[in-house]
């Protein structure tokens, strides 16, 4: 809503924001302390968060989980706007990233070099080409530590905490992708619906047609443009969408520093010192 639909200091924008940070600060205190529930019946693991490996390779998961959902929505989105890709042919453009989410894990560090090479790079004039392989080199880098954290936090457990460690790392995975899009969607929607502003000033066209045409390629606007002001349009909508791709780099820089942060020992370490689901009664409350 804030930037496209309502400015960002209108008080219904500032109402979301503020009712938002109150349901989740309400939610944080009600799960460390156990107000209505127990330490082992929560439905956040809080207790986790006491373990420095468990917290870097939920940071890890996250930041994978934003870079990798952030280019499934937005690519097609630019295919569709600069080359006039229908829905299904659009999807079909995401291939070269998703076949190349496989080989080794120290490949993740590419997905920083993926990310600066797509913000570089996306613009009306570049080749399907180049944008595929830049989705290549960013589908091996993310791809491959997607599901690490899952992997790795498991085995730094004993197998009665293994739920909790998969419950954690599900809440990074899906607050990630949500967070990095409403964040995305925001900046895309505000920096689009400006730039059309700027190219269509004086041209006659009121805010509900604009916002329309930021909505989708297909809109009646681009259709009254002529080819000249229609090049601006996209030119415009391209620039919000590789503005967006900051997120990207945010997103893989996150996740590099996370890994560098992470101890260096075993993974299969003696049981005995492994994070046990009953240490959560253990842990002090603030």
């Amino acid at each position: 809503m804030a930037g496209g639909r309502w400015p960002w200091h209108d008080g219904r924008t500032i109402a979301l924001w503020v009712v938002f940070g109150i349901l989740l600060t309400s939610y944080i205190l009600q799960q460390w302390l156990c107000v209505f529930t127990t330490p082992r019946s929560r439905s956040f693991p809080v207790h986790l968060l006491a373990s420095r490996t468990q917290v870097l390779l939920g940071i890890t998961t996250a930041s994978n989980v934003a870079v990798c959902f952030f280019v499934i929505y937005f690519i097609p989105l630019y295919f569709q706007f600069v080359h006039g890709d229908g829905a299904l042919l659009a999807a079909v453009r995401l291939l070269p990233f998703i076949t190349s989410m496989s080989p080794p894990a120290w490949l993740g560090l590419l997905s920083s070099l993926g990310s600066g090479l797509l913000m570089g790079y996306i613009k009306t004039s570049t080749s399907q080409g180049v944008i595929y392989g830049i989705l290549v080199l960013l589908g091996f880098g993310s791809g491959l530590t997607f599901s690490m954290g899952f992997s790795v936090s498991t085995l730094k457990v004993k197998p009665s905490a293994i739920g909790n460690v998969v419950s954690f790392q599900d809440i990074c995975r899906l607050g990630s992708s949500t967070i990095v899009l409403v964040i995305a969607g925001q900046v895309f929607q505000s920096r689009a619906t400006a730039n059309f502003e700027h190219v269509l000033a004086g041209k006659g066209f009121s805010s509900a047609d604009i916002q329309g045409a930021v909505a989708g390629a297909q809109s009646t606007l681009f259709k009254q443009l002529d080819a000249s002001l229609k090049l601006e349009a996209i030119s415009a909508i391209t620039e919000a969408i590789q503005r967006t791709f900051v997120l990207t780099i945010v997103g893989a820089a996150i996740m590099t520093l996370a890994g560098a942060c992470m101890r260096v020992d075993k993974i299969f370490e003696a049981r005995s010192t492994r994070l046990d689901e009953s240490e959560a009664t253990q842990l002090p409350l603030p």
